[in-house]
C-alpha cells in the first residue's frame, strides 16, 4: 500500500504498472486510481462499500493506517471477538485459543455502527476530559512555576533584609562600643595630662632649686645658707611627698586600650553557620478536574465480564467508641482525602477518621444524620431523620455551610456519580419519607421529585439519569428512570433484605444485604450477580455502603456494633 506524499493504485501496482490513486477503500484496505475506481463502483462485492478522498485518508493516524484485519498468527480475517480475552480472532484462532471461551461475538455485531455507538461516545468524552484536564494541569504547573519564582524572589529579598538588618545592628553595636572607647579614651588621657603638667611643674621646681643651692654655695654667708637649707629641705619634703604619694597609687601605672571581644560573636562566627533554613514547601492543588470514567463498550466487554473482574485485596476493621447511647451507624461515605465519614445516628454525629480508624474529628449535627454523601471539596450532605432539610457540613472546621429545605424527613442519600459540584448535571439526590425521591442542585432551585415508589426504601444511588434503590420488603434491587418508569428489577436469594447501595464508575453497583450479611454486585443492566463479601468477612447486618472509584476501596459500616469495614478491591 503506498504511504508516501504522492500515493498509488494498490491493484495497478501489484500488475507492475504505477498510477496516482484518487481514493481509498477501507474495506477493501486498497488505494485505487480512477479506472480501478470505476470498476470497484460497480463490481457486484464492493459497489457498496464506503470510500473517500486520498487527502481525508492521508489524515488518518498512523495506527490507523497499519492497521490490519489480518490475524498476525494465522493470516485468516478476523471474524469474532472474545471479551474474555480482548482478543480479535479468525476461524483458525477459535480451534487454537478461544474453544473454551464461553461468550464469542460476530466481530461484524460488534462493530455494527461503532461510529455511532456508546463505545464511540464514551471514548470522545474521556478524550475531551482528558484534553480539558491537561489545559487545567498546564496552567496549574505554570502558575505553580509562577508562584515559585515568585517565592524565591522573596526568599532573596528576606535574606538580604536579614543581612541588613545584621549589618545595621553591627554597626549600631560598633558605633556605641567606639563612642564608649573615645570617652575612656579621653577621662585617661586627661588624667595623664594633669599628671604631666604637675610632674613638669615639679622638675622646673627642683631645677631651680638645684641652680639656688649652686649660687647659695658660691655666693651667700654661712648664716645665709643655713637659713636657705631649711627653706630648701622644706622644699625637698614637699617633692618627697608627692613623688611618694605616685609609688603609692596608680597614678604611674601605663594605661593601655584593650578589647575583649564579646563570647557571642564567637559563637556568631562558630556556630552561627547558617542565616536560616530553606526548604520547598509542597502545597495541595484544588482543582476541579473532569472525572475520568472508567468506560467499558459494552457490546465488546459483557457487563458481567466487567464484573468478574472484582476482588478483594486486603481487609480491615474501623471500631467505632464513644457517644452517650448505643451506636447507630447509618452512613457513610470517602472523602478525596481518602478519610472516611460516618453517621452515627443515635448520637447526632458525623465521624472523620483516617483510612486506618484514627478518629479525626467528631461533629455534632443535630436532627439524627442518617446518610451522607460527598458534595464537593471539604463539604458534605447530611440527610436528617427528625428535621425536614438537607444539611451540608465543613468536614475541616466542623461547621454548617448552609442548609436545604426538603418536604419532609430523609433517609438515604447520594451525590452524582463522576461529575464536579459546579457542573450542570451534578445533582444530589435523597429519599424523601411519604414523598419518593427529590432530585435537586446543591442550592435547591432545580428540584425534581420522583413519586413514591413504595415502602421499605431506604438507600438510593444515581448515574446517568437513572435512579437505583433497594427495597427493603420485597428482597429488591431497582432501577428507574426520571419519572418513575421502572427499567429492571433484580431479585435473588443471595441477597436478603437489601439495605445500602453504591455504584462504581463504570456502572457495575455494590448492595449491602442487611440479612444475609453479605455485598452482592450487580451488573448495570441488572442481568448479572455475584456475591463479594460474604458473612465470613466480618459483618454483620451491613447498613450503608460506600465504594470510592479512585481509591478503589469499599467502606460497610454494619448497623449495631460500631465496626467500619475496609475493603481494598482489585479491579
Amino acid at each position: 500500500m503506498a504511504t508516501s506524499s504522492t500515493s498509488f493504485c494498490d491493484i495497478c501496482e501489484s500488475r507492475g504498472t504505477r498510477k496516482t490513486a484518487i481514493i481509498w477503500c477501507s474495506e477493501c484496505d486498497e488505494l485505487l486510481c480512477h479506472e480501478c475506481t470505476e470498476h470497484h463502483s460497480i463490481s457486484k462485492s464492493s459497489k457498496n462499500h464506503t470510500t473517500q478522498s486520498v487527502d481525508d485518508y492521508k489524515n488518518l493516524p498512523s495506527f490507523i493506517l497499519t492497521a490490519t484485519d489480518k490475524c498476525n498468527v494465522h493470516s485468516g480475517k478476523y471474524e469474532f471477538f472474545c471479551p474474555a480475552h480482548d482478543d480479535l480472532c479468525c476461524v483458525q484462532c477459535l480451534h487454537d485459543k478461544h474453544k473454551d471461551c464461553d461468550q464469542l461475538f460476530p466481530l461484524s455485531a460488534v462493530i455494527h455502527n461503532v461510529k455511532t455507538s456508546a463505545f464511540m461516545n464514551d471514548i470522545e468524552s474521556t478524550v475531551d476530559e482528558l484534553r480539558k484536564n491537561f489545559n487545567l494541569l498546564i496552567a496549574e504547573c505554570d502558575e505553580s512555576m509562577e508562584a515559585l519564582t515568585a517565592t524565591m524572589h522573596k526568599c532573596r529579598k528576606e535574606i538580604k533584609e536579614l543581612r541588613q538588618t545584621i549589618d545595621d545592628h553591627i554597626k549600631k553595636i560598633e558605633k556605641q562600643i567606639l563612642d564608649e572607647l573615645t570617652c575612656k579614651f579621653n577621662q585617661c588621657l586627661s588624667v595623664k595630662e594633669k599628671l604631666m603638667e604637675d610632674l613638669e611643674k615639679a622638675a622646673v621646681k627642683v631645677k631651680q632649686t638645684s641652680n639656688d643651692l649652686i649660687n647659695m654655695k658660691n655666693h651667700a654667708s654661712e648664716l645665709q645658707v643655713f637659713l636657705g637649707l631649711r627653706d630648701i629641705e622644706s622644699f625637698i619634703k614637699e617633692d618627697k611627698c608627692f613623688i611618694e604619694h605616685l609609688l603609692q597609687t596608680d597614678t604611674l601605672k601605663h594605661s593601655e586600650c584593650k578589647f575583649d571581644i564579646s563570647p557571642a560573636i564567637f559563637y556568631i562566627t562558630s556556630d552561627l553557620t547558617l542565616l536560616g533554613k530553606l526548604s520547598i514547601e509542597e502545597k495541595p492543588i484544588i482543582l476541579s478536574l473532569e472525572v475520568l470514567k472508567k468506560k467499558e463498550a459494552q457490546a465488546i466487554r459483557s457487563p458481567g465480564y466487567v464484573m468478574h473482574q472484582y476482588s478483594i485485596k486486603t481487609h480491615w476493621q474501623i471500631h467505632i467508641t464513644g457517644g452517650k447511647n448505643a451506636q447507630r451507624l447509618t452512613g457513610c461515605t470517602m472523602l478525596p482525602s481518602g478519610d472516611i465519614a460516618i453517621a452515627d445516628k443515635n448520637n447526632d454525629r458525623l465521624l472523620i477518621c483516617d483510612p486506618h480508624g484514627y478518629l479525626k474529628k467528631e461533629i455534632a449535627v443535630i436532627g439524627s444524620p442518617v446518610d451522607v454523601a460527598y458534595e464537593s471539596q471539604n463539604q458534605v450532605a447530611i440527610s436528617l431523620a427528625n428535621k425536614a432539610k438537607i444539611k451540608f457540613v465543613n468536614t475541616e472546621t466542623g461547621t454548617t455551610c448552609h442548609k436545604l429545605s426538603i418536604p419532609s424527613t430523609s433517609y438515604g442519600i447520594s451525590t452524582s456519580i463522576g461529575y464536579d459540584p459546579h457542573h450542570s448535571d451534578y445533582k444530589i439526590v435523597a429519599r424523601i419519607k411519604d414523598f419518593g425521591f427529590l432530585i435537586t442542585d446543591r442550592a435547591g432551585k432545580k428540584s425534581k421529585v420522583v413519586e413514591n415508589q413504595g415502602d421499605a426504601i431506604l438507600y438510593v444511588s444515581y448515574k446517568d439519569e437513572k435512579l437505583y434503590f433497594t427495597k427493603w420488603d420485597t428482597n429488591k434491587v431497582i432501577c428507574c428512570d426520571l419519572s418513575g418508569n421502572i427499567i429492571w428489577e433484580f431479585m435473588n436469594d443471595i441477597l436478603q433484605k437489601p439495605c445500602g447501595i453504591s455504584l462504581a464508575d463504570d456502572g457495575n453497583m455494590f448492595v449491602a444485604g442487611f440479612e444475609s450479611n453479605n455485598i452482592v454486585m450487580i451488573s448495570e443492566d441488572g442481568k448479572h450477580s455475584r456475591e463479594l463479601v460474604t458473612e465470613l468477612d466480618s459483618l454483620n447486618n451491613p447498613a450503608a455502603i460506600h465504594f470510592n472509584s479512585v481509591f478503589n476501596q469499599l467502606v460497610v459500616v454494619n448497623l449495631n456494633d460500631g465496626i467500619c469495614n475496609v475493603f481494598e478491591i482489585n479491579r
